[in-house]
């Protein structure tokens, strides 16, 4: 199994299979968290830093996962883009080769159509940052908010930085109490999960051709 590990291995070749960086992308509520805290419960890098853009919801999942007993995984959050540009130049001093950064989530802070210039420097920086650190060996792992655009349309705020800046992207649906991720870059697959009191259950993982790949 790799270092770092969702669960399964099937996934794990195409989401994991060298230092690189993962986009995961969806709605509010639909098990993004529950990816990322069980991503880093599976996973057995030299340290593990989780990153919340988002306030302090994390925290009582986290406990139900045991991280917060795990002296190989530390916990920041970042209140506004100067801040988290801090954490990560901080970071930086602290993650090395076979190391995990999460940053839950990426976009948050991201307001590039309305303060201009000065918010996109920023966000091409942190990017360029970040691709650096996976370079080196750092297994870097984003989350992304979604919004509502025109005509209804889904939309991520600075998608057209995001997605030409991960390795692999992966998309986070809910209906009802089916989740499922499908990976958009570099292959196409289709994965159902649920989420336990232990972190995140694969049901089914298919590939382009719905052909069963593994299951649980």
């Amino acid at each position: 199994m790799s270092i770092i590990s969702c669960g399964n291995e099937h996934l794990d070749r195409v989401l994991f299979s060298q230092p690189s960086s993962l986009l995961l992308y969806g709605s509010e509520g639909v098990g993004k968290t529950n990816l990322v805290l069980t991503i880093i419960k599976l996973s057995s890098p030299s340290i593990a830093l989780y990153i919340s853009t988002e306030g302090s919801n994390y925290i009582e999942r986290a406990n139900q996962l045991g991280l917060l007993e795990r002296d190989d995984v530390l916990f920041a959050e970042a209140l506004d883009e100067a801040h988290l540009a801090q954490l990560l130049a901080r970071a930086s001093t602290v993650l090395k080769k076979h190391s995990l950064l999460v940053i839950d989530s990426l976009n948050y802070h991201y307001r590039g159509e309305v303060r201009g210039i000065e918010s996109l420097r920023f966000f091409l920086s942190m990017l360029s940052f970040l691709k650096q650190l996976s370079q080196n060996g750092v297994y870097v792992v984003a989350t992304a908010q979604v919004r509502e655009g025109e005509n209804g349309r889904v939309e991520i705020p600075g998608m057209q930085l995001l997605i030409p800046w991960a390795d692999v992207v992966a998309r986070v649906d809910r209906t009802g109490d089916r989740r499922i991720l499908t990976v958009e870059k570099p292959v196409n697959i289709v994965a159902e999960f649920r989420i336990t009191n232990h972190g995140i259950e694969w049901i089914n993982v298919y590939q382009e051709s719905c052909q069963r790949a593994t299951g649980t």
